[in-house]
């Protein structure tokens, strides 16, 4: 063959059955290995070996003296002194040294795979310390695997670190090793390929293949993987690109994790011959280890020749362990001796425990076979397995001349009609699904591979496009009869023109539509060209055909039609099981369009608000038609700037969208900088925008009545069930928003069923809130916060609104509008389509009754869909759940749509749609009273003193970040009242500064004011200055006020005090010092804070 000398680094069990694999082709070889025992060196006699280490420089360079190429059967090698002798001798060495280098350090060969675009699981070097590792599992989470960049090999060098507790363990099992870390992969199977790359830098690739470790050792390998073939072939493009990065020639074993979402990632690469393909010997034309040798020598590599040898092959590999008894392994060999197909290779080795002392290669037609053989060697399976069993299952064979297969299961029904003509005829065929959308590798792999499975014809079934017969037949040269069969629409005539307008060169035969019963009959004749006694059969079937036609023909003459049909096709009078004929028909004949009592039906262009710039219908100025009202309930303002025609029932409001960026509104923290970190630790909450959204309705079912005796009854499809409501509970048991959610959505109601059956309701959706909670309407917060990068003092909502009384002015409901279908629409069809419908007059005199049923819908979801422009008060624990958001009406079932004209509805409605909404809920009252007070005043110090509240305190800003509310008692037949602690104001809040609008906010909810202010500040004039200015006069108006000097046990505080007293009685407050440290003066506060909230008159 070739007179080329191979050195070989390494004698182990891959070295032996390289060398192997060279004697075949009279290749020498010389082995690089320490001793004279050596797996390798035993079955290689004829040639003078080398008995030194692989990682010394002078024996290296003996080996390579002696040899013309060096290769290498384990990457743990001294690399630096391969780079030497090639500089120093000119010696070929596959793979270079420099593809060994990287591949041997775990990492590097990690980072190396990373910079060329290979997806690999994140990894990154430790140093190795317990906070080290302790900080990559705050990065990676637990677990995570640790592992040795060099010298790791079947498992060893790895450590999966569980939790912490694992930590310590970790670096002692590792210890005086370069160590990374890898973030766990959460893989499903581990797959591998094996890789070729012969001298001139063509790649070759072996089929995708299953590994099953045990004890970090890899047990067995299935060949191919138990994948499906998009998978496969994602593995070996991955394979091949990982390989191409590297430079040099000779085979490399590529591992991989499989995830759950179907993604594929690097595990490891191996520049030798791999564990991974040792099936490679008895299942594929050419085995890895002459592959590698032919890449190393240039030997040629024909086409096909890492393939299966046939395409039923399918193989397990076993790998034979050392037992933990002396030879005990042998007991395991005797029996894969004893097995058919299979092939038992040992090393040489003697016995150590979880040793690879050799393999087991099992080989069969099919992978259920190899299964049953392995169970048997392995102990857990019965008698020997001498012969394959064939599988007597129908549609099974093992040697086919028929392929039938499908683009989908749903296609079966039609293809089981020629399965049986088949059947009958005794034809051995396979049934199989083969898609040419979702699995076009595996359909090219069927197509190719039949003509050398045996096959003679393939019938293939497809509905729709049918691109399943015209692609098999483009890429296989048997003949292919295609079956159109009918899909839901057009009744499979688009599948039969598909076929037979096949371009010229790729002939495809084809029958009637659904037709697989003459689909077989052809193949049958198909057959007959190759073998006469087929020929023979058919004739047989035309013979029989002609005396059943006969017979029937007899029977119909001698017991008449009525008879006939009773016992021959078990037609009998159809059941009274459905609303009848007349039912409906008076139903139908009650729809009448003056039932509709106003215009609120069909608008297509209603909504419930818009945000548009402002024009001159928002300026009371240029447009004298706009009205504006002030809402008694909330003292809000709204602008009417268009009343209600007759064309629309509506009033639009106008509300600029600066109004959500003031102090009332959850928004006003967008305008500046957003509330302190620290707030968001806090468990109280009175202020939530919550996103609402009803349940969708349930679909009307299409469905006829069935019975053994009757194939095709009255309809019978029931209607779908309602989708679900949002509703509102107000308890006393809270105090609190914080535990409501951001969003509620309440479920979809199910399909009709069959049987007149409805489908089920949606789960209704109760939120529970504390009594006092106020909610009312908003905007989507999204379109809010986009404006905000806008000029928003530009922009208004125009909100749809109405009143509850026809020709009012005011009005007093928003109104919601459903994102459903319109008048006349939101038909199911199942099989023709809304096209073919409205082309005929039976569904068009339907439609226009049903049309009335949903115009009635409509209205009635109108008057249901509305919510209080004021809002809703919760002042009291509800009796019964307060509805706001109500879910779509199912739809109707096809059991309604039987009428004279009209036997067979296939159609039915679709359910309506549910509301989606957004809503603030606040807590509106907080207190009696609210203190008020620069940061850092003495507020939540005073509190403590007059109450059993236990707010924060401390030397800086803003301690209180939230309302804290102590309870004062007074006497014993007086009620008590409730004082809150206020954040804390700065100058500037109503610019947003400090906790700014959210204390304003909060300032507006209190019933009376207390004004706290330090005798420790420097001026507490220009302080309760500040206070006013920062609150302003409307804010006051109409509130209570008494002044709290605080820290009045300070130096110089008895002066600071009469001037503040000065100042206030000029507005007429009550002004009043103390000492919250000391309790001093406390009661004399409480008794003029009662007064000032009103509870009792001390005066």
């Amino acid at each position: 063959m070739d007179s080329k000398t191979i050195g070989i680094l390494g004698g182990g069990q891959l070295g032996r059955m390289i060398v192997e694999a060279a004697n075949r082709l009279n290749i020498k070889t010389v082995i690089l290995e320490k001793g004279e025992s050596g797996p390798a060196k035993q079955i290689n006699a004829n040639n003078e070996h080398i008995d030194g280490s692989f990682n010394n420089i002078d024996d290296i360079r003996k080996l390579a003296d002696s040899c013309d190429i060096l290769t290498i059967e384990i990457e743990h090698v001294d690399t630096d002194a391969l780079k030497t002798i090639q500089r120093e001798t000119g010696v070929k060495i596959y793979p270079s040294p420099e593809t060994i280098e990287i591949i041997k350090d775990k990492y590097r060969q990690k980072e190396h795979l990373v910079q060329h675009g290979v997806a690999v699981a994140d990894s990154v070097s430790v140093e190795s310390t317990e906070t080290a590792l302790q900080n990559v599992g705050l990065k990676f989470g637990f677990p995570f695997m640790l592992k040795s960049k060099t010298e790791a090999y079947d498992g060893r060098g790895n450590y999966v670190v569980k939790d912490v507790s694992y930590i310590r363990e970790a670096l002692e099992v590792l210890h005086n090793r370069p160590l990374y870390a890898e973030k766990w992969a959460p893989f499903t199977k581990e797959l591998a390929v094996m890789v070729v790359r012969n001298v001139d830098g063509e790649i070759f690739s072996y089929p995708t293949v299953e590994t099953i470790h045990k004890d970090n050792i890899c047990h067995t390998v299935y060949a191919p993987a138990r994948v499906n073939d998009t998978i496969q072939t994602k593995a070996n493009l991955l394979a091949k690109k990982a390989v191409s990065t590297f430079p040099g020639a000779g085979i490399f074993g590529v591992e991989m994790f499989l995830l759950p979402d179907g993604e594929l990632l690097i595990n490891e690469i191996a520049p030798r011959p791999h564990n991974s393909g040792h099936y490679t010997i008895d299942a594929c034309v050419t085995s890895q280890f002459e592959a590698h040798i032919r890449a190393i020598s240039g030997l040629p590599m024909p086409k096909n020749f890492t393939c299966f040898s046939t395409p039923q092959t399918n193989a397990i590999m076993l790998n034979i362990l050392g037992s933990d008894m002396p030879n005990g392994e042998l007991e395991l060999c005797r029996r894969a001796l004893e097995t058919t197909s299979a092939s038992v290779y040992l090393y040489g080795k003697s016995t150590r425990p979880k040793r690879k002392m050799g393999h087991v290669n099992i080989v069969s037609g099919s992978m259920s076979d190899c299964e049953r053989k392995l169970a048997y060697i392995e102990g857990s399976g019965g008698l020997p397995i001498t012969k394959s069993t064939e599988n007597a299952v129908s549609g099974t064979s093992k040697a086919p001349l028929v392929g039938v297969i499908m683009g989908s299961d749903s296609d079966l029904p039609v293809m089981s009609a020629g399965c049986n003509i088949l059947k009958k005829f005794g034809v051995p065929f396979e049934v199989t699904i083969v898609s040419a959308h979702r699995t076009p590798q595996r359909m090219a792999k069927y197509a190719i591979e039949a003509p050398r499975r045996g096959l003679r014809c393939i019938i293939a079934g497809a509905g729709g496009a049918a691109h399943l017969p015209g692609m098999v037949a483009a890429m296989t040269p048997l003949p292919v009869i295609g079956v159109p069969v009918k899909g839901s629409t057009l009744d499979g005539v688009d599948s039969l023109h598909s076929i037979v307008q096949m371009p010229r060169g790729i002939p495809v035969a084809t029958v009637a539509i659904n037709n697989s019963t003459n689909a077989a009959l052809l193949a049958v004749r198909i057959l007959g060209v190759f073998d006469g006694k087929w020929i023979s059969e058919m004739e047989t079937y035309m013979n029989s055909m002609e005396n059943e036609v006969l017979d029937k023909a007899e029977k119909l003459e001698k017991e008449g039609y009525e008879e006939y049909l009773a016992t021959a096709y078990g037609i009998k009078p159809i059941p009274d099981n459905a609303p009848t004929l007349e039912e409906n028909t008076e139903w139908l004949q009650t729809l009448n369009k003056s039932h509709i009592k106003d215009l609120r039906t069909e608008r297509e262009e209603d909504f419930t608000y818009r945000v548009e710039v402002r024009s001159d219908i928002d300026n009371e100025e240029t447009n004298s038609n706009l009205l504006k009202f002030k809402s008694k309930k909330t003292k809000r303002t709204y602008s009417i700037v268009k009343q209600p025609t007759e064309d629309d029932p509506y009033h639009t409001l106008s509300v600029p969208a600066n109004e959500y960026f003031l102090s009332s509104s959850p928004f006003s923290s967008l305008s500046s900088k957003r509330r302190p970190k620290a707030e968001s630790v806090q468990t109280f909450s009175d202020l939530r925008v919550v996103r609402l959204r009803s349940g969708k309705g349930g679909n009307g079912e299409v469905s006829f009545y069935r019975d053994t005796n009757i194939a095709f009854g009255p309809p019978d499809g029931g209607d779908g069930g309602d989708g679900g409501n949002i509703y509102v509970v107000a308890v006393k048991e809270m105090s609190s928003l914080h535990n409501l959610k951001s969003r509620y959505i309440a479920t979809d109601g199910t399909k009709g069923k069959s049987a007149q059956l409805d489908g089920k309701k949606g789960e209704d959706v109760y939120i529970t809130v504390p009594v006092g909670t106020h909610i009312r309407w908003c905007p989507d917060p999204r379109e809010i916060r986009a404006l905000q990068k806008e000029d928003y003092d530009n922009y208004v909502f125009h909100v749809k609104t109405i009143t509850d009384d026809f020709g009012s002015l005011i009005p007093k409901f928003i109104q919601f509008f459903r994102n459903s279908y319109n008048i006349g629409k939101g038909w199911i069809f199942k099989e023709k389509d809304e096209e073919y419908h409205l082309q005929r007059d039976y569904f068009n005199n339907l439609n226009e009754k049903v049309s009335v049923f949903d115009a009635q819908l409509k209205q009635d979801e109108l008057y249901a869909d509305t919510f209080p422009l004021d809002g809703i008060d919760l002042d009291k624990p509800t009796e019964e759940p307060v509805l706001l958001l109500k879910g779509g009406k199912g739809g109707l079932g096809n059991m309604h749509f039987l009428t004279p004209d009209i036997r067979n509805p296939r159609f039915s409605k679709i359910g309506r749609n549910g509301l989606e909404g957004n809503f603030i809920f606040e807590l509106k009252l907080l207190a009696d009273l609210g203190l008020v007070g620069l940061p850092n005043a003495g507020k939540s110090t005073l509190l403590r003193a007059i109450s059993n509240a236990k707010p924060r305190v401390g030397h800086w800003e803003f301690t209180t970040l939230q309302p804290i509310i102590g309870t004062i008692p007074l006497r014993i037949d007086q009620p008590p009242f409730t004082v809150a602690d206020i954040p804390g104001i700065v100058k500037g809040a109503k610019m947003n500064k400090g906790m700014g609008l959210n204390f304003l906010r909060h300032i507006e909810r209190s019933g009376g004011l207390v004004f706290v202010v330090s005798l420790g500040s420097s001026d507490p004039v220009d302080d309760i200055k500040v206070l006013i200015e920062e609150l302003s006069e409307e804010r006051l108006k109409g509130k209570n006020v008494l002044v709290v000097a605080t820290k009045a046990d300070v130096e110089g505080s008895k002066q600071k005090f009469l001037d503040l007293k000065s100042f206030v009685e000029q507005l007429s407050w009550k002004c009043v010092p103390c000492s919250g440290k000391n309790k001093e003066n406390i009661e004399k506060v409480k008794e003029l804070m009662a007064e000032c909230s009103g509870r009792l008159d001390y005066s």
